[in-house]
């Protein structure tokens, strides 16, 4: 369900450059990650249908999927950074 803003000046700041930004709190917390829909034209029904149409990547046949470990080792390799290994949370 989307979230309506009704504030234009929250509004303009959001579609300003086309980056991801931080959404803050007025007590400075994050609450949340907004990333700008690439089609600013487009109203919700519409980029709903189009997201649908589209399927989950996982319908390509060329689809490959990453365990974490397999992430993290490819990501630690980019850095060169040796790091122990990740505890359990």
């Amino acid at each position: 369900m989307p979230l309506t803003i009704h504030d234009e000046a929250t509004v303009s700041d959001l579609i300003g450059p086309s980056e991801p930004k931080y959404l803050v709190g007025p007590d400075g917390c994050i609450i949340g990650h907004f990333v700008p829909f690439p089609d600013r034209g487009v109203n919700f029904e519409e980029a709903a249908r189009s997201i649908e149409a589209a399927g989950p990547p996982s319908d390509s046949p060329d689809a490959k999927w990453y365990t974490t470990d397999e992430v993290v080792a490819r990501l630690r390799s980019l850095d060169g950074t040796p790091r122990p290994p990740a505890g359990p949370n």
